[in-house]
């Protein structure tokens, strides 16, 4: 069960703006958005997801950890923006916060994969899509192998996606190539300034 549009007619109605960071899994969205948090006044939603929790992470801070029972049950009930099955596990964004900050006028930000983007823009056609590429595929391999999270299996597994991912990237509104990391935070960073100013005036 998704979120339709009847629900989400009142979200559209807000005067925030959803801005959407995608890109394939090591093309560094999750560096842009730390770096995006501390330059623009950005609601950044939590994630919620039912893959096990890495050593570095923080319940909460990186994601909202939950099982497949208690996910399920968000998503019957309306509860989740969008939601996508992702290498087996479920990523989602809880509605609420994200519904509570648009009206009250404030900027947020969603990072998700490419199925959870497609739900955005259905149901949000005034949300702003940003697509995060990395400068090749061999430089992709080489950021997952440079993580040493994953095995030989499941990276190649993402590069796999990650090819998916950047062939079906088309409905995004702009395209970042992140040669370096510095550069690319402020490539989007210009296009939320330039979108949020043009909505002002």
């Amino acid at each position: 069960m998704e979120t339709n549009e009847e629900d989400c007619k009142e979200i559209m109605g807000g005067k925030g703006t959803l801005f959407v960071l995608s890109g394939p899994s090591g093309a560094g969205k999750t560096t842009v958005e730390d770096r995006l948090t501390t330059e623009l006044d950005l609601f950044v939603s939590i994630s919620m997801t039912t893959r096990p929790r890495r050593a570095n992470e923080t319940d909460g801070i990186d994601y909202l950890f939950t099982d497949k029972n208690n996910f399920n049950l968000m998503v019957s009930r309306g509860e989740m923006l969008e939601w996508a099955n992702v290498h087996g596990n479920l990523y989602g964004t809880p509605r609420e916060p994200i519904e509570k900050r648009i009206k009250e006028g404030k900027d947020s930000l969603l990072v998700i994969d490419i199925q959870g983007a497609n739900q955005i823009r259905r149901i949000i056609p005034s949300s702003i899509l940003i697509f995060l590429l990395p400068p090749s595929i061999g430089e992709l391999r080489k950021r997952l192998m440079g993580r040493n999270t994953d095995s030989i299996q499941t990276i190649d597994s993402r590069l796999e996606v990650a090819q998916e991912e950047i062939a079906s990237s088309l409905i995004y509104d702009y395209s970042v190539v992140n040669h370096n990391i510095a550069q690319a935070t402020i490539d989007v960073a210009c296009i939320i300034m330039n979108c949020t100013s043009r909505r002002k005036q």
